[in-house]
């Protein structure tokens, strides 16, 4: 609605110059207009207000009118090469396109065939007088270039050199690609409307990522084809697989601890803690949900080349993870790493002996005490999900009043403590071993009834039953549900562990004779080739 002010003439005969009667009029002697501002006026002047009502009523106007509908596409060239009408369906263009293809495939075999000599180099072999082949190659050499050229044309595409040939295939496949790039676009349904709008002016202006390149003629064809090109399958977190025949002894052997450190190939830097402030970004992530396991030990024990030969199948050197150098002191703050999602490793930073004698020591105990010792403490009062943790040894080493005050720090927080003994490889026999594990219990005043594991990263020997030992003890561990559950394990089921593994690696006696072993001594299972329930599988393991 426009308010239009009121002329003079208007106001004498009561009419606007059109004839028109004002429809209202207010109290300032305007005159309102409803819906006449496109009708002609006979005054040679328009007031400013009748110009813009009537470009906004031609706006309205060209907005209702309907769009026209093309008869059919601007360019129709593509569809010419490609040999469719411009109306064809998706399923028509692809069964064009693989006939163009098969013949194409043809036509390059003949052509490679041609010019590697197949066809002109089988006649002249198959030739059986000699005299003859060379008559003929004399009177060409003797008549010259009018020989050739009285002979059919046949005898001209045999006597051609293997390059036209080539040439050929050259410009056959240059035209399969142009067609592969053509197929591309046309079997969009999207760029095949553009391009029947707008032709190729169209497909540059709106989607210029075209000019990039496609795809090779070769995935083309396999789309084409239907053949799925085979994508990288994702492996599975689990740590568990079930057989597809459910007996006890296929069970086993799938769900060997071999296997299972195997399937153990995801691994995340989560924390990286330097200071009692930063332990606070832990709450209220889900990384409070899962157990976590933490390796203590003194510097230079092997703490984190226990953990990347254990998780080997992570490829934590590749990955930078459980760093590890010649020097002491290489693991700065309280690392922590989630493994396939299930459970979290923490390799903690290591601490020396107090020796003013030696510098690198003093430095080593020195920034224990000043950086870790204080972060290490809140972390064991603050991790309640903490299920266990591993104290790692070197077999060749004595006690230090430093290991006895670690220790001491973990029992007074009530973790239950996995003893392993590492680098025994340098031990001479299992006396040797045998001796050194007892001295080093009774100097770290270990319980009895407490386990313990021994580890080398180093080939040969018993290094894989030490592996398949430590991760046996651990994964047990970290499949309790809470702390006391994990006490549970430590004192009764890890020892039975202890003693299996025990006689793989322990000599086993003879009799009198010499001739004929022991028995061994492990657990047996029963019906072996019996079919075992869900429910029995889950009670066994």
């Amino acid at each position: 609605m426009l308010r239009i002010p009121r002329r003079a003439e208007e106001a004498e005969t009561g009419e606007d110059a059109a004839g028109d009667v004002p429809e209202d009029e207010d109290e300032e002697g305007q005159v309102l207009y409803f819906g006449g501002a496109t009708e002609e006026r006979t005054e040679p002047q328009e007031t400013e207000a009748m110009q813009i009502a009537g470009r906004i009523n031609e706006a309205l106007a060209l907005k209702r009118v309907p769009k026209p509908v093309l008869a059919g596409p601007v360019d129709t060239a593509w569809y010419d090469e490609l040999g469719v009408p411009p109306s064809a369906t998706s399923e028509e263009i692809r069964l064009k396109y693989l006939e163009i293809a098969e013949e194409v495939e043809e036509n390059l075999a003949f052509l490679l065939e041609q010019g590697e000599g197949g066809e002109y180099q089988e006649q002249v072999t198959a030739r059986d007088d000699e005299d003859d082949d060379e008559f003929e190659w004399t009177r060409w050499e003797e008549e010259g270039e009018d020989a050739i050229a009285l002979q059919p044309e046949s005898s001209l595409a045999q006597a051609s050199p293997s390059g036209e040939a080539e040439e050929e295939a050259d410009i056959l496949a240059e035209e399969f690609y142009r067609v592969s790039n053509l197929y591309q676009i046309l079997s969009v349904p999207s760029l095949r409307k553009i391009y029947d709008e707008g032709g190729v002016e169209g497909l540059a202006m709106r989607v210029p990522a075209l000019s990039k390149g496609l795809l090779e003629p070769e995935r083309v064809l396999k789309m084409a084809q239907g053949i799925k090109t085979p994508t990288k399958v994702r492996e599975s977190l689990l740590l568990r697989q079930e057989p597809r025949i459910k007996t006890f002894r296929r069970y086993q052997g799938k769900n060997s601890i071999r296997q299972v450190l195997r399937r153990i190939t995801d691994c995340i830097r989560v924390w990286c803690f330097k200071s009692k402030e930063s332990l606070k970004f832990r709450s209220n992530t889900i990384y409070e949900e899962l157990p976590e396991i933490a390796v203590f030990g003194r510097v230079n024990a092997g703490k984190s080349a226990m953990l990347q030969h254990l998780f080997s199948a992570t490829k934590p050197r590749k990955n930078g993870h459980f760093s590890v150098a010649q020097r002491p002191g290489k693991t700065k703050g309280i690392q922590v790493y989630c493994m396939n999602r299930r459970f979290t490793v923490a390799d903690m930073p290591s601490y020396g002996k107090a020796d003013d004698r030696n510098q690198e020591a003093a430095d080593v105990h020195a920034n224990w005490t000043q950086n870790w010792e204080g972060v290490v403490q809140e972390y064991l009062n603050t991790t309640h999900w903490l299920r266990a943790a591993i104290y790692v040894h070197e077999i060749s080493k004595e006690v230090i009043p430093e290991d006895l005050k670690t220790i001491k720090m973990l029992r007074k927080q009530n973790i239950p403590i996995l003893l392993v003994f590492t680098k025994d490889d340098k031990v001479d026999s299992e006396t040797h071993r045998h001796s050194r594990v007892m001295r080093l219990r009774r100097k770290l005043k270990w319980p009895m009834n407490w386990p313990h594991a021994h580890y080398t990263t180093r080939r040969g020997g018993y290094g894989q039953v030490f592996k398949n030992m430590v991760g046996t003890m651990m994964l047990g561990l970290v499949a309790t549900e809470q702390r006391e559950d994990a006490w549970f394990a430590l004192k009764n089921e890890l020892p039975d562990i202890f003693w299996d593994y025990r006689d793989k690696y322990v000599p086993k006696p003879r009799t009198f004779f010499g001739r004929k072993k022991a028995l061994k001594k492990s657990r047996t299972y029963p019906d072996e080739d019996v079919p075992y329930t869900d429910e029995e599988l889950e009670e066994e393991e």
